[in-house]
């Protein structure tokens, strides 16, 4: 029992942690952006700037505010921790998007003062976030082989591993076969 209070505790104490690193990661790009800008461009204020400071300042609310509401813990009325919150660490848990879309938004903002066509990598987020939440609309190629049963030609998944090399030849085969009925050679 105690064990558990121990390891509580020091996911609590990791959480303030890391809350307080990624708090100096977002101020940090903030004032390299400005400073950058006031000393070097004397501070060009146009709508896509603002649009840019607006979206980043967003992201990182955004994000800063989701992963200290996971982290926060819980206390028993005796002041005892009941529970320590998510644990913001953990490889693969719950805060690592939120620290990747921190760390992903701070280098696009300080590279942003060369050229503001970095802005554009944010268009990697949404990839990344497909490929990693909505793995069941990929369909494997290795997966995909031709049925033909003589009447219609049918698409049907089906382990790769039973038929082995045929896998190829079968999607070209389908591929030359609908190409064929297509104009009319068969």
């Amino acid at each position: 029992m105690e064990s558990k209070a121990k390891v509580k505790k020091q996911i609590l104490e990791a959480n303030k942690t890391t809350l307080k690193t990624y708090l100096r990661v977002i101020l940090s790009a903030n004032a390299v952006f400005v400073v950058i800008n006031i000393l070097t461009f004397n501070w060009t204020f146009n709508f896509y700037t603002l649009l840019t400071v607006g979206f980043a300042t967003g992201v990182y609310f955004g994000s800063y505010w989701s992963m200290s509401v996971m982290a926060e813990p819980l206390f028993g009325e005796d002041g005892s921790l009941v529970d320590c919150g998510i644990d913001l660490n953990k490889k693969y848990g719950a805060g690592t998007p939120l620290k990747d879309v921190i760390l992903l938004t701070a280098v696009i903002q300080v590279l942003s003062t060369i050229s503001a066509y970095f802005w554009y990598l944010w268009l990697l987020v949404p990839t990344r976030g497909t490929r990693e939440l909505l793995p069941g609309l990929r369909v494997k190629m290795e997966g995909l082989v031709y049925k033909g049963d003589g009447v219609g030609n049918k698409l049907t998944l089906k382990s790769a591993e039973s038929e082995g090399i045929a896998l190829l030849g079968n999607v070209v085969t389908l591929y030359c076969s609908s190409v064929c009925v297509h104009y009319g050679h068969v």
